[in-house]
C-alpha cells in the first residue's frame, strides 16, 4: 500500500509480526496460489516478479515458491522488516517502494530491469490525485516486456464494508484499518480501468471475483468483490 507512507508505516508498526495481522492478509490458497494459473500463463517468462504493496510479504513468500526472482516492495519499512522476518527466501529481494514516487520506481527498474508486477488492493487506499501517477509507476516497472496482474477492490465493496459483522463483538480487522485513518474501497465504477489506461497501460482482460479476508460471520468466511486486470505497456 503506497502513497500516504506516514500512515502505512503508523499501521504496520502496530501489527503484530505474524501472518494474518491485517483483513487482507489471507492464506494463499485464497490469493497467489489461486492466480497462479493464469500468472504463470501471462507473466512474461525470465523476467523477476514484483509483489508491488507486499506488506508482511506474506503473498511474496508463495510467489518465491513458483518463480526464479520475486521481489517485494512495499512503503512501509516496518512492514518490510516484518516481511523479512516472516518470509525469507534466497530468491526474494524487498525493498522500499512508494509508488507515487516515478523515479523511484525508476530506479528500481535500472536495478532489476523490466519486471512482471503483481498488484493486490493498493490503487484503492490512494487519495484520487495520486492514483494516476501510481499507475505510471506500474508502467515504469513493466518496462517493455513485463506483464502486470492488478487485483483491486470492486466499487461495490464499500456498501459491504458499511454493513461488516462484528465477530465477538470486539474491534475487527476492518477496525483497525479505520483507526488508522485509511479508507477502504472507494474507487467508482470504471475507475481501475481508466487509472490504467491513463498510465499508458493496455488493458488485455478484466473481469471480477469474490476475494476472501481473514474473518468470519454467522455464515462463515466473509468474501469481499473485487476486479482484475490484466496489463502491459501500450503497443
Amino acid at each position: 500500500m503506497q502513497g500516504n507512507a506516514s500512515t502505512w508505516e503508523a499501521f504496520w508498526r502496530e501489527r503484530p509480526v505474524e501472518d494474518g495481522a491485517t483483513l487482507w492478509d489471507v492464506d494463499p490458497a485464497e490469493a497467489v496460489e489461486r492466480q497462479l494459473p493464469v500468472l504463470r500463463d501471462w507473466f512474461t517468462p525470465g523476467l523477476p516478479v514484483a509483489d508491488v504493496g507486499c506488506g508482511n510479504g506474506r503473498q511474496t513468500g508463495a510467489l518465491a515458491a513458483h518463480f526464479a526472482h520475486v521481489l517485494g516492495y512495499d512503503v512501509s519499512a516496518s512492514a518490510l522488516a516484518a516481511a523479512r522476518r516472516l518470509h525469507p527466501h534466497p530468491n526474494v529481494a524487498y525493498r522500499e517502494l512508494d509508488l507515487c514516487d516515478r523515479d523511484a520506481a525508476a530506479r528500481l527498474h535500472a536495478e532489476f530491469g523490466d519486471q512482471n508486477v503483481y498488484v493486490r488492493t493498493v490503487l484503492h487506499q490512494l487519495p484520487d490525485g495520486l492514483r494516476q501517477p501510481a499507475a505510471r509507476s506500474l508502467a515504469a516497472l513493466l518496462g517493455e516486456r513485463g506483464h502486470g496482474y492488478v487485483i483491486e477492490l470492486a466499487p461495490e465493496a464499500s456498501e459491504l464494508f458499511a454493513a461488516w459483522p462484528r465477530t465477538g463483538g470486539g474491534p475487527s480487522k476492518l477496525d483497525d484499518i479505520l483507526a488508522a485513518g485509511l479508507v477502504p474501497a472507494r474507487m467508482a465504477p470504471g475507475e481501475l480501468e481508466e487509472v490504467l489506461t491513463g498510465a499508458g497501460l493496455e488493458l488485455v482482460e478484466t473481469g471480477g471475483f469474490q476475494g476472501s479476508s481473514v474473518e468470519s460471520g454467522d455464515a462463515g468466511a466473509l468474501t469481499v468483490p473485487m476486479r482484475y486486470a490484466r496489463v502491459r505497456r501500450g503497443r
